[in-house]
C-alpha cells in the first residue's frame, strides 16, 4: 500500500483504502478491510458512509456498546479525509463476522436448514439482537436477507 492510502484511526486502526470488502459492501456504502496497527490481519471492516447524507451517528455510538451474541460488533467512528477524493467522510468499523453471508451460504447448500437450526441459530439471535435495540429506543431499519451474516465458521448462529 502507498503512503498515500495510509489511513490510521485513533492511533489504533489503518483502514486499507486499496482493499474493497464486496461482501460488507451495499451499493450505496463501500466497505474496506480494517487492521488493528499491532496486527498484520485485517479482522474488521469499515464502512465509508456517503458525505452527503445524514448519518445516524448516535445510533452508531450506542452500538458500540452493545455486547450481544446476535448482533454485529460495533468498534469505532471517525470522520475521515478520505485520500482518494480529498472529501470527509463519516467512517463505522465493524468486527468482521468469520462464518459469511447467509445468503451465499444457502445458495451454496443443495437442502434447507433443519427447523431446530433456523430456530437456535437465526430466530433467537435476531430477536435477542432486536430487543437489545429496542432497551436503546433504536431501530435496525435494514434487516434484510442479504445483510445476515454467520458468526464464525461453524456457521450455526447469525448476527445482524
Amino acid at each position: 500500500m502507498s503512503d498515500k492510502a495510509r489511513l490510521v484511526i485513533a492511533n489504533e486502526y489503518e483502514v486499507l483504502t486499496d482493499t474493497l470488502v464486496p461482501e460488507f459492501s451495499t451499493p450505496d456504502v463501500p466497505a474496506y478491510s480494517v487492521r488493528e496497527l499491532n496486527s498484520d490481519k485485517a479482522t474488521m471492516f469499515g464502512l465509508l458512509c456517503d458525505s452527503r447524507l445524514t448519518a445516524r451517528l448516535d445510533h452508531f455510538n450506542d452500538a458500540c456498546n452493545i455486547s450481544s451474541p446476535g448482533f454485529m460488533r460495533a468498534v469505532q467512528s471517525a470522520v475521515v479525509l478520505w485520500p482518494d477524493t480529498n472529501v470527509e467522510h463519516l467512517f463505522l468499523i465493524y468486527q468482521a463476522p468469520e462464518g459469511g453471508s447467509v445468503a451465499n451460504v444457502l445458495r451454496e447448500a443443495d437442502s434447507g436448514l433443519p427447523e431446530d437450526k433456523v430456530i437456535q441459530g437465526f430466530i433467537v439471535p435476531a430477536v435477542q439482537a432486536l430487543d437489545i435495540l429496542n432497551s436503546y429506543k433504536r431501530t435496525h431499519r435494514g434487516i434484510r436477507f442479504d445483510n445476515l451474516y454467520f458468526i464464525d465458521s461453524t456457521q450455526t448462529t447469525i448476527i445482524i
